[in-house]
């Protein structure tokens, strides 16, 4: 229905809009102008309506004069007004049907990747944005374009815990920054040190954040950027937390929170709340504490999106209402707790990631039982064991759907597994456009071509089970150099040689399994030292890595499929 409505309203615009705004005359006077002009009309014009309507004409014009480079710049600026919008993805997949496979357009494909990538991480679907940056990162030839999506990477890293990888994309993009555009594009500037900052916090590198975010709060107020400053504001509040100088720290965060809340920042106003709360619950004011663990629950209410460290909140509430035997308040929170949890389990990289590790969601719903047994026994009415009955046959139905969900996807992995013929394309780069070997390795043709004759050997009589093969040894036994056998492998297989090693090993492992009744009774560990790696873990996760499931599950349905 809300879909509806808003089509409705779009529509009602346009009629009034086109009845009183611009007459058809008005349309063919706008065609006529240059695009330098319709961009000027559409840069000044502050009614976001109007603004749409100079886009529309700009792409109309670029249409009928077939210009292309034109058109995709109309496309790329609609993407940019409608950013956090549904719409975003239509002009972004219209400029990419122009500019995928023609390299005059690399930017605009990168770009729109980068777009794609930012409106997914916004819908916390990282799983799409993380996939679209590295999309963005292949089409990045501009060296600005690439500092964008590093920096995006970096973040994306920084949310779901990858502080260290975090932290060295961020320092090359500081360092960039300060170097190229800091004059040329201040907020970019200030964005790379907010990055590098944080990350320092997460970290717990506590003198560095300080330094970059006295750094950040300096160059913010210079510029007169509120929207930085206070984030800095709130970063050092974060700082000054794991210094434990409380009294420092709660100045900043209430200030960072006050600008927060007028501006509607709602996750960054969670922080902020988080934040306080701890710092209170060290300094043992537990009123205080628990008051804004609860301003955290609030906000989470209203958006459904808190950093995963917010959790504590809850834990701290749930234990606090056990202790006051008020069984009520303690469903709630753990219901709350229960929720977001299931958010974060949805999400495919947090679960890779094992973030839910302490409340996990079965502990919960355990915790969730007692509590109704204890308030049914408290209170002797039926009416709060229905109502938490249901809330617990809603969660357990949400988690069911969930691993139904999960389930379906590695069954499908398993059929596309079943169905393959296991042929290795291993020719797929011998030659270019011309017929030949492509040379762009700077290795000789003749070198190229026996490289690849002994790799094609190397596979057929199953070489890469030798749990000792490395660079060194197979660079020897095909009497050749280590750097123009990594320079072939990295060209000609698309990989490192430790990726295709692992490749053969899992391809040769998988094709044993489907026809070998024995090898299929081994041990997962038997099974791994079998094909060349030199234990179980190594084996899962490069099965993992290359299939999509774990060996374990594969061998499973194998079985199935053959009783």
């Amino acid at each position: 229905m809300e879909k509806l409505k808003n089509l409705f309203l779009k529509l009602l615009f346009v009629f009034l809009f086109s009845n009183t705004g611009f007459s058809q005359q008005q349309i063919d006077t706008l065609l006529l102008k240059s695009y330098d002009d319709l961009f000027e009309l559409f840069n000044t014009e502050s009614n976001f309506e109007k603004k749409i309507y100079y886009l529309n004409v700009w792409t109309k014009k670029a249409k009928e004069e077939k210009n292309i480079p034109k058109l995709m710049s109309a496309y790329q600026t609609s993407a940019i007004v409608y950013l956090n919008r549904d719409e975003v993805l239509y002009y972004c997949d219209s400029i990419l049907n122009y500019s995928l496979g023609n390299n005059k357009y690399d930017y605009n494909t990168g770009s729109s990747y980068l777009i794609k990538g930012g409106f997914f991480y916004g819908k916390r679907d990282f799983k799409k944005a993380i996939d679209n940056y590295i999309k963005a990162k292949k089409y990045s030839r501009n060296e600005y374009l690439n500092f964008s999506v590093n920096s995006s990477i970096g973040i994306l890293k920084d949310r779901i815990g990858e502080f260290k990888e975090a932290l060295v994309i961020h320092k090359k993009n500081y360092l960039f920054a300060k170097k190229r555009i800091k004059h040329n594009s201040n907020r970019m500037y200030l964005n790379s040190i907010y990055a590098i900052a944080n990350t320092f916090n997460s970290l717990r590198l506590l003198d560095s954040a300080n330094y970059y975010n006295k750094i950040g709060v300096h160059e913010s107020l210079t510029l007169k950027d509120s929207s930085l400053f206070n984030l800095f504001v709130l970063n050092q509040g974060t700082t000054e937390y794991h210094l434990r100088r409380y009294e420092v720290a709660v100045d900043s965060l209430k200030k960072a929170s006050i600008y927060f809340k007028k501006n509607q920042d709602l996750p960054n106003l969670a922080e902020a709340y988080y934040y306080l709360g701890r710092v209170y619950s060290k300094i043992k004011d537990v009123d205080k504490t628990v008051g804004y663990f609860k301003k955290v629950d609030t906000v989470f209410r209203q958006d459904n999106d808190v950093l995963p460290i917010i959790k504590h909140s809850y834990e701290y509430l749930i234990d606090y209402y056990r202790e006051q035997d008020n069984f009520k308040s303690q469903l709630i929170y753990v219901n709350q707790l229960i929720k977001l949890d299931s958010i974060l389990y949805t999400n495919e990289i947090y679960l890779n990631k094992n973030i839910i590790k302490k409340y996990d969601i079965p502990r919960l719903l355990y915790k969730k039982e007692s509590i109704i047994k204890s308030l049914n026994r408290k209170e002797k009415t039926s009416r709060y064991v229905f109502v938490g009955l249901v809330c617990f046959l809603i969660v357990m139905g949400v988690i069911a759907v969930c691993q139904f969900k999960k389930r379906k996807i590695y069954k499908k992995r398993f059929e596309q597994i079943i169905d393959d013929k296991n042929f290795r394309d291993v020719d797929k780069k011998e030659l270019n456009s011309k017929g030949g070997l492509d040379i762009s390795v700077n290795v000789s043709e003749e070198i190229v071509f026996q490289l690849l004759s002994s790799l094609d050997s190397f596979e057929k009589n199953n070489g890469f089970i030798d749990s000792k093969i490395n660079l060194q040894l197979l660079a020897q036994k095909f009497q050749t150099n280590t750097n123009y056998l990594s320079k072939v492998i990295n060209q000609y297989k698309e990989m490192s040689l430790t990726n295709y090693i692992s490749e053969l090993r899992v391809e040769y492992a998988i094709k044993q399994l489907k026809t070998n009744q024995v090898f299929r009774k081994y041990t997962i560990k038997a099974i791994a030292q079998e094909v060349g790696f030199n234990n179980s873990e190594s084996f899962a996760k490069a099965f993992y890595k290359f299939k999509g499931i774990k060996p374990s599950y594969f061998i499973r349905e194998l079985g199935k499929l053959n009783a």
